[in-house]
């Protein structure tokens, strides 16, 4: 729960004129509330709940690598 509430207060940006919102989470980030497997399940998700956001990207640092997972919700024109 403190990660989450770290992750949404801290590191989510939201980019309206695109639609967008992003967290990012460093390895740091992720050693300082002692984060397990499976803690980050599911952030990706909860920008699109935000009016206006159609596109969520959530980017999680790792030893050799980024981490990078997209969301998008379904959009009707009228």
């Amino acid at each position: 729960m403190r990660l989450l509430g770290f992750a949404l207060n801290k590191r989510m940006t939201v980019l309206s004129e695109y639609k967008t919102a992003y967290i990012y989470l460093t390895k740091k980030d992720l050693s300082d509330f002692n984060h397990v497997k499976g803690d980050t399940e599911g952030f990706v998700n909860l920008p699109l709940s935000i009016k206006g956001i159609s596109f969520a990207v959530l980017l999680v640092e790792k030893d050799n690598f980024v981490k990078l997972s997209f969301r998008q919700k379904e959009i009707c024109s009228q």
